[in-house]
């Protein structure tokens, strides 16, 4: 715990703010002398991720520089479809997207940048090792001869129009059974009994099974 006594701990707290509902609450726990459990709640929806979320971060950081425990909670229910009629027609971001910007920005808040990038690192590997188990399989004919891959691509919905299925193949975004592909004219053979797992950039997966 923080050697500042209850006055200064309020100050550094108060600061930047304009009311504190629970101001005498807050005076009682801090002259208690015992770190607290503070809890910050986000809706990782797009239409509420901005730099105003920058004022809790940094005291919620002022908190945890007074020896309290912070803890931040990212919702998932306001990411879903069971939102009120009216609601959920505001929530038209990538909650999955989201979530990694803003956990992002707080571990880089409070441990720096290096850390930040290494604990996204550790959330992606974890992420495409758990996509990978849960990858929907998805029926697609056998093929007579070589057919091109962009058009495969754009026939199970990977990718907008054949051009934007050629330019992730150029970009190297595209991978077949773990091997990458980067020639946008690729062509292949889908024989009958076979399975190809289908990678597009980090979220887009599917098991294609031949029939």
């Amino acid at each position: 715990m923080s050697t500042c006594s209850t006055p200064e701990a309020l100050d550094l707290l108060l600061k930047g703010t304009v009311t504190c509902h629970t101001l005498t609450s807050l005076r009682a726990r801090l002259a208690l002398g015992r770190p607290l459990r503070v809890k910050a709640g986000f809706d990782p929806t797009a239409p509420d991720l901005h730099l105003g979320h920058s004022v809790l971060l940094h005291k919620m950081a002022q908190f945890q520089q007074l020896g309290h425990t912070v803890t931040f909670r990212v919702g998932d229910f306001t990411s879903t479809d069971q939102l009120p009629a009216g609601i959920a027609q505001l929530k038209q971001g990538h909650p999955r997207d989201a979530k990694k910007t803003l956990a992002r920005a707080m571990v880089a808040q409070f441990h720096g940048p290096e850390h930040a990038q290494e604990a996204e690192e550790r959330w992606i590997r974890r992420f495409s090792d758990r996509q990978l188990a849960e990858a929907p399989s998805v029926l697609v004919p056998h093929t007579g001869g070589a057919v091109s891959l962009a058009k495969l691509l754009l026939d199970r919905a990977m990718a907008s129009s054949r051009k934007d299925a050629e330019r992730l193949l150029q970009q190297g975004a595209v991978s077949l059974d773990g091997a990458k592909v980067s020639d946008p004219l690729h062509r292949m053979e889908l024989h009958a009994g076979e399975t190809v797992l289908v990678r597009v950039g980090r979220l887009k997966l599917q098991r294609w099974v031949i029939q």
